[in-house]
């Protein structure tokens, strides 16, 4: 990955630009940790012309949105500043005219069209408002870490994956056995490795939980929580790819619920 530390300070300083109601609206995804990732799949994208082809896992109810069309409001600002960027010799962009592209594009851009950016996958039932906006990797695993309940050393990720042990016929979740210490041990490398592997997210509404954030890996294995991050859910399964093609799709809503059943 390039090294696009200016473009995201760049970022940083258009946002000084924008009215007060604009920035208010996009303060979930102004966190320094969301504003590089930005920048980053800006740069990828640039490269790549706006086109990206989504990596699995699929699923039957997608409505993700074109990245073309999620691109397409930075395309002009992320064009000047690599055109000054070779200019500068140093790489380092001082023109302002690039800091007020990019405050323009931020107020033109949809939230929707932000979350796109940012690698959210979508289906029919998915949240694509302010509210979307991931929560950060320290709340997560702090989430998944908690125990289950007082005098127990187990954790909530722990008890979650002995579920899950013996479902899966790839063996992707492991062995779950020893202690408790051995059992949250293996939780923890098993969130990390989604966490660092994943490929699809997305945020919806589930009818027990109210917002929930899930993540899978290109195999469709994942783990989901709370949006606000303070209760880890657990982990799912991949999506159903034997569904033949004459039969009912599940909605999403459906799909999730069900889903959520066997966690």
């Amino acid at each position: 990955m390039a090294d696009v530390s200016d473009l995201a300070e760049i970022i940083e300083r258009s946002v000084r630009l924008l009215p007060r109601g604009t920035r208010t609206g996009l303060r979930r995804m102004l966190r320094p940790d969301l504003v590089q990732r930005l920048s980053e799949r800006l740069s990828t994208l640039h490269a790549a012309d706006g086109r990206e082809q989504l990596p699995p896992p699929q699923f039957a109810d997608e409505t993700t949105l074109p990245s073309q069309q999620a691109y397409a409001v930075f395309r002009d600002a992320v064009t000047q500043w690599q055109k000054t960027r070779a200019k500068s010799g140093d790489g380092v962009v001082q023109d302002d005219s690039v800091v007020r592209a990019f405050a323009e594009s931020l107020q033109n851009s949809s939230h929707a069209e932000l979350l796109r950016l940012l690698g959210q996958r979508t289906t029919s039932g998915s949240i694509t408002d302010h509210r979307a906006y991931p929560p950060e990797e320290c709340q997560l695993y702090e989430a998944a870490a908690a125990r289950i309940s007082d005098g127990t050393e187990l954790s909530q990720a722990a008890r979650a994956l002995d579920k899950h042990v013996a479902r899966s016929a790839d063996a992707f979740w492991g062995t779950s056995a020893g202690n408790d210490q051995q059992k949250n041990e293996l939780a923890e490398r098993t969130v990390t490795r989604v966490l660092n592997e994943t490929t699809w997210w997305n945020v919806y509404h589930h009818f027990q939980h109210g917002l929930l954030f899930e993540i899978r890996v290109a195999g469709g294995h994942g783990a989901r929580w709370t949006l606000a991050a303070d209760q880890f859910i657990g982990f799912v399964e991949p999506f159903d790819q034997d569904q033949r093609r004459d039969q009912p799709v599940q909605t999403s809503a459906q799909q999730h619920s069900a889903q959520q059943t066997s966690s």
